[in-house]
């Protein structure tokens, strides 16, 4: 299970490298995807779509960094 200090707000990406659903290195491939030219796609399709994190592990990320319950 995923958790995290709610009092500290982190971006999606830091979330998931702190629980260690993800490394600094899928990290920073995932932003490079996503900053190339013509890439409109957010971080958490990028990390889908790289196979780097599954959809649950975002979902988990993201209600926990905005301190909101999340059920399986």
């Amino acid at each position: 299970m995923i958790s995290i200090d709610t009092d500290q707000k982190l971006q999606l990406g830091q979330l998931l490298v702190k629980n260690g659903a993800l490394t600094e290195d899928q990290l920073a491939e995932a932003l490079r995807l996503q900053h190339e030219d013509g890439n409109r796609l957010l971080l958490g399709e990028v990390l889908v779509q790289r196979g780097f994190s599954s959809e649950e592990q975002i979902m988990e990320c993201l209600a926990l960094g905005y301190g909101i319950p999340f059920a399986r």
